[in-house]
């Protein structure tokens, strides 16, 4: 009789388990809509696709390089890297790089004596140079125009240029950075006023 009750509660167990089991289908999970398809990556920034659209932007950054490089043959100007170019939709295209006015080679822990005379013709140099790379900042807006199908007519075509100088030059009259930019309608109408100039 000691069993008499654990038996009991054996006998009973299918019968609880059957009562407490959840009729088929309850623990399917519910239909759940299937994911919206991702956005797609913003084109900010990106090159109008085209099949040359992408060549012609690598075409002037490489145009304006050589461009300052040989603006004095005899006397180069130092490009430091490549000129990059980024377009942006609804503004337009800019086109950055970094430059020394004239190539260096005084070195003030080596030099000998009074520097005067080297800090005298490094700033002429660079005064010098200094139109240079203001015809060529024109001439290199005015291509972007003419060439850039891509552009809008109201879209700007921008070319900023940083200079660089050693700790022991005489900047005066030297700029820090030019940046020129005009609407590409405004650009291809040839007329250097239409360009704005800013000075830093």
């Amino acid at each position: 009789m000691r069993y008499a009750g654990l038996l009991a509660v054996l006998v009973s167990i299918p019968a609880w388990s059957q009562a407490v089991k959840p009729t088929p289908g309850a623990l399917t999970p519910a239909s759940v809509a299937p994911p919206a398809p991702a956005a797609a990556a913003p084109t900010s920034g990106s090159i109008p696709k085209s099949a040359n659209n992408l060549d012609v932007v690598k075409r002037l950054e490489g145009g304006f390089d050589l461009r300052l490089k040989m603006a004095d043959a005899r006397d180069p100007i130092q490009v430091y890297g490549p000129t990059h170019g980024v377009y942006l939709p609804g503004f337009g295209i800019v086109f950055t790089t970094e430059i020394d006015l004239a190539q260096n080679t005084v070195l003030p822990m080596f030099q000998r004596g009074d520097m005067a005379a080297d800090r005298k013709s490094a700033h002429e140099r660079k005064l010098k140079h200094l139109e240079l790379l203001r015809t060529q900042m024109r001439n290199t807006i005015a291509e972007c125009a003419k060439g850039m199908d891509f552009l809008g007519q109201n879209e700007q075509v921008v070319v900023s240029v940083r200079l660089l100088y050693q700790g022991w030059e005489d900047k005066s009259g030297l700029p820090d950075e030019i940046l020129m930019k005009a609407d590409r309608r405004a650009a291809q109408s040839g007329d250097p006023k239409s360009i704005k100039v800013e000075v830093q």
